[in-house]
């Protein structure tokens, strides 16, 4: 999708052009909408409206603050969808914890629950999950488990941090989760 082409605003900087553009925010406000009514969390219809307002502001608020990593060799909308995405998964999980009290594990817990297939639940179980499942791993390999969900580093501050380059600390990081997966089994618990 082209956005103000003939714009010099759009020349120049592609992203304020398509957080300008009434369209790509309704599309935005329309996946934030999405997400809100999604398998894992359900929001009713008449809240979604407003949640989504104030998901696709704090959107572009980051997207703003992160402009500069950009490229502009791709498409600018799936970008910007991805900075939705993000913080409605953040606003998912305050809207649980205003709901149901503070947490009694740690919020990173739960995002490497969710990311071993885990539905968002019981934070008390999430914290035994993945207790168990990183019992299993070398001290190195927990390190960087720790380092991306404790920390919430970027690969390529993890890198340096355990002596890898950044994409060997990305690969690295995506076959903990496959052997993390493998060894809960696609269950959602720890396979002995």
């Amino acid at each position: 999708m082209t956005v103000g082409v003939t714009s010099p605003v759009a020349e120049m900087d592609p992203v304020r052009a398509a957080l300008d553009d009434p369209k790509v925010r309704d599309q935005l406000v329309a996946h934030a909408r999405a997400c809100l009514s999604g398998r894992l969390f359900y929001l009713p219809a008449p809240q979604r409206g407003p949640e989504a307002d104030e998901i696709v502001q704090k959107a572009a608020l980051r997207v703003w603050e992160h402009r500069a990593e950009y490229d502009p060799s791709r498409p600018v909308v799936p970008w910007l969808i991805k900075f939705v995405t993000y913080v409605t998964r953040e606003h998912v999980k305050n809207y649980a914890r205003r709901a149901t009290g503070p947490p009694s594990a740690p919020l990173e817990l739960e995002e490497l629950a969710e990311d071993l297939g885990r539905p968002a639940g019981d934070a008390v179980a999430d914290k035994t999950f993945v207790d168990g499942l990183l019992s299993r791993l070398s001290a190195a390999d927990r390190e960087i488990v720790r380092l991306k969900y404790d920390e919430a580093l970027s690969f390529a501050e993890i890198g340096p941090r355990v002596g890898l380059l950044e994409n060997a600390a990305r690969q690295r990081h995506y076959r903990i989760l496959a052997e993390l997966r493998k060894l809960a089994g696609g269950t959602g618990e720890v396979q002995s």
